[in-house]
């Protein structure tokens, strides 16, 4: 009995060490996948942030799409110079003054910043002083180079203005 004793001893003694040993393996198996676990949780945290910032951005993008048109619109290409020289003669023709492009040239390096334009209008004096504040508050970016103005007496001693303006758009997409 005594043997028997020892035996049992002996093994529950083994299975006791066995337990303890796999116990300590499954801890560190258990601190393992809690650290797997937490590295995952803050990935999806960065990823869950990551998308709130990009729904942000993209709400942002439709809020400032018409103000983003509003910009593009201010810049005149190649393609539409035909649409802002129109734009130029319609401001004065709404102003009840006669404007006309006499000409127009590239600009032959990056530098000069755009194309010129030399205008000329007739009109009254308060007309064509409204027609140059009208031009600097188009969505164009536009420099005054030169403007001449002259008057002359017309029909009924009455003064008709003339002005002779050389302007420069820097809005120009090259």
């Amino acid at each position: 009995m005594m043997r028997n004793s020892k035996i049992l001893l002996t093994a529950a003694s083994l299975l006791l060490a066995a337990l303890l040993v796999g116990g300590f393996f499954m801890y560190q198996l258990l601190g393992r996948l809690s650290e797997d676990i937490l590295g995952t949780r803050g990935r999806i945290s960065g990823l869950d942030s990551e998308l709130q910032n990009l729904k942000l951005f993209e709400n942002f993008l439709a809020d400032t799409a018409l103000s983003r048109e509003r910009i593009k619109s201010g810049f005149v290409s190649r393609g539409n110079l035909v649409r802002f020289i129109e734009d130029l003669e319609q401001v004065g023709k709404d102003g009840g003054i006669a404007v006309e492009v006499d000409s127009a040239s590239l600009a032959a390096t990056p530098e000069e910043r755009g194309p010129s334009f030399r205008l000329s209008a007739k009109g009254s004096f308060s007309s064509l002083f409204q027609y140059l504040l009208t031009l600097e508050n188009l969505p164009y970016e536009i420099v005054f180079e030169e403007i001449h103005l002259n008057s002359a007496t017309g029909e009924k001693d009455k003064i008709i203005w003339s002005a002779a303006i050389l302007i420069r758009l820097i809005s120009y997409e090259f």
